[in-house]
């Protein structure tokens, strides 16, 4: 029986869409080297610290971003650990790649968060479309705006998943495989409820495609159909063409907006940390402008300090 190769077995624990996000990135790392042959066969493994150090370097002058390097950066050290505990590299090897530093990153700018004007629009201009497809899209965008839930997390939610009682759709898998509780408001849950009037109450995926008239409830709706039903709904109506992300982004911005805590948003976000959280924050420049206009010292005391 044919081993298989440390690559393989990496990409082989990743979902689907960072499969291939970290598949283009060791193509680069494969032409770099001028290896020849499928990416999975590759063998990252047995490059040395210099190597990769000049990997990094060399990808840092084409000009890809920091993140995009950590990413890399990140995998090799996944595949080199494979090797290591399948007894391909030794101690030393592994530990010489370990210890390789990741690029300092700051949050980024990319991506944007509608504006709650914005949003009232959307949303109030499909729910005036009463067919089949306008509704269950309808659905689909007030449960990622109320949610915040992650393109492959909505992808995967069945019916069971969802509790009417307590407005709550239990996520199985969030990122890392964390499972989590997310709560949604009743404006959402009302959306969602004409959706299963169409779709009904059989077991099945959440949100499906349709043959014909007919919602197929074995089947998920894929992550391009989910992309494609937000982009192009903002595109038509707000002419600005937005991403399933981005609905995420506007998420965390307007928790944030309504002064719910830094912790609580990281939470209810499906965060691992803080810092993750600031970086989806969308709040705008007006922002900014009134909280450092509006600082004050003045709060009503006059003690001064005591010089000693």
């Amino acid at each position: 029986m044919q081993k298989k190769s440390p690559t393989l077995l990496y990409l082989e624990r990743l979902k689907a869409t960072g499969r291939a996000a970290i598949n283009s990135q060791l193509k680069q790392a494969r032409d770099f080297f001028e290896w020849h042959g499928p990416v999975e066969k590759q063998p990252f493994h047995s490059l040395s610290y210099i190597q990769i150090e000049a990997l990094k370097q060399a990808r840092i002058t084409s000009g890809a971003s920091a993140r995009s390097i950590n990413h890399l950066l990140c995998a090799i050290r996944a595949i080199t650990k494979i090797a290591f505990l399948s007894g391909l590299v030794t101690e030393k090897q592994w530990l010489q790649v370990q210890s390789i530093q990741r690029l300092k990153t700051f949050p980024t700018t990319k991506g944007a968060a509608l504006a709650a004007d914005e949003v009232c629009e959307l949303l109030s201009v499909y729910r005036q479309n009463k067919r089949l497809v306008p509704v269950r899209n309808t659905a689909i965008l007030a449960m990622l705006l109320s949610t915040g839930l992650r393109r492959s997390e909505l992808m995967a939610l069945k019916l069971c998943h969802f509790c009417a009682e307590e407005l709550a759709i239990e996520v199985k898998h969030g990122k890392g495989g964390k499972p989590r509780v997310q709560y949604m408001p009743q404006w959402a849950a009302d959306d969602l409820d004409n959706w299963l009037d169409v779709r009904g109450l059989e077991s099945g995926y959440l949100f499906n495609p349709f043959l014909g008239e007919e919602p197929q409830l074995h089947r998920k709706l894929s992550a391009t159909s989910i992309y494609n039903i937000v982009s192009r709904a903002t595109e038509d109506l707000l002419d600005s063409r937005c991403s399933p992300h981005d609905m995420r982004r506007t998420y965390i911005s307007q928790l944030l907006n309504e002064n719910v805590d830094l912790l609580t948003v990281c939470k209810m976000a499906g965060h691992s940390s803080v810092t993750t959280t600031q970086i989806y924050d969308k709040r705008d420049e007006q922002n900014l402008i009134a909280s450092g206009r509006g600082l004050s010292f003045s709060g009503g005391t006059s003690n001064r300090r005591q010089r000693r």
